[in-house]
């Protein structure tokens, strides 16, 4: 589908629904890449992009991969400011390279001193996790040693942190990657415990064979704080914390625990409250709710009453 000639009932045109969230994510890619809308060829993203440059204009923004583009065509541009910004910053380390998108690399290349052995990138492209951005992975680590043909490549393959089992079974996954940088990890650590590859059919069935494992590693002696569980997504944490909770297990969180956020408490103690009036805690936890809350504005109470009036 492409942007209609025909006019809606609304009276505009625009692309159908599926094809302008293909268009949104490719425009990022795009724009990470550093191109421009006119030289786009599909007709839905170039239709998407001027509309957002269009809103950008009308208030004077920049998205965050404009400011690097931004960046990279002023130092492009304005002798005088790469020229400063090379003499203030005489030696560039950047980390996660395998993270940086060809815009990034741009604006590297122009910013790096000219005397060779200033730059250095540490990068694994076995752990690149934001293609979203335009991330190259390994094909931004061999960007690098094409535009630094001096560099010295080092290889740090050896694993002090996990065990053998862990390291060959990571290691056999990341070989599927053709496109990677070749490399051998290994380590001296014993062996450990096999790796378990468990299949769920549900989310819930998933959190409630977590829970199960945690109980029994317990009661089989292992301490609580000798567990972590990792996940993807914070959406994933909440509704393991949930069932955690559910269970009567303790934990932590490198983040915020959900369930024991403030907000999440209020409202727990407000719904508390109106179960049993007579609960000072739960009356406590209504009342900070209540207090933390802002007032309607003037003029939504007004919008409020005149729509009740109509």
């Amino acid at each position: 589908a492409r942007p209609s000639s025909s006019s809606s009932s609304s009276g505009s045109s625009s692309p159908d629904a599926p094809d302008a969230s293909r268009a949104l994510r490719a425009l990022l890619h795009a724009k990470a890449r550093g191109g421009r809308a006119e030289g786009v060829a599909d007709e839905a993203l170039r239709f998407v992009w001027d509309k957002y440059d269009a809103w950008q204009r009308e208030r004077n923004g920049l998205d965050m991969v404009d400011l690097v583009r931004v960046a990279a065509e002023v130092v492009r541009t304005v002798p005088a400011a790469r020229g400063q910004l090379r003499q203030r910053h005489s030696h560039i380390l950047v980390d996660e390279f395998q993270d940086t998108n060809q815009l990034q690399m741009a604006l590297l290349a122009l910013l790096a001193p000219a005397e060779p052995g200033r730059v250095t990138a540490v990068g694994d492209d076995d752990q690149c996790i934001y293609a979203f951005q335009g991330a190259q992975g390994a094909a931004a680590l061999r960007a690098f040693l094409a535009a630094f043909p001096r560099a010295e490549r080092v290889t740090l393959e050896q694993n002090y942190r996990s065990s053998g089992t862990l390291v060959a079974a990571a290691a056999a996954v990341a070989a599927c990657n053709r496109r990677r940088c070749a490399k051998r990890a290994f380590t001296s650590n014993g062996a450990g415990e096999k790796v378990q590859l468990v299949e769920c059919t549900s989310v819930r069935g998933e959190t409630e064979h977590v829970v199960q494992t945690v109980r029994s590693l317990v009661a089989a002696g292992s301490p609580l704080a000798s567990i972590a569980i990792l996940y993807r997504k914070q959406r994933c944490g909440a509704e393991m914390q949930a069932a955690l909770l559910a269970a009567s297990v303790p934990f932590n969180t490198r983040r915020s625990n959900f369930w024991r956020s403030r907000h999440v408490q209020g409202v727990v103690g407000l719904l508390a409250f109106l179960l049993r009036p007579h609960d000072d805690a739960a009356f406590v936890a209504a009342i900070e709710v209540l207090h933390e809350t802002p007032p309607p504005s003037r003029a939504s109470a007004s919008a409020s009453t005149a729509a009740a009036a109509a």
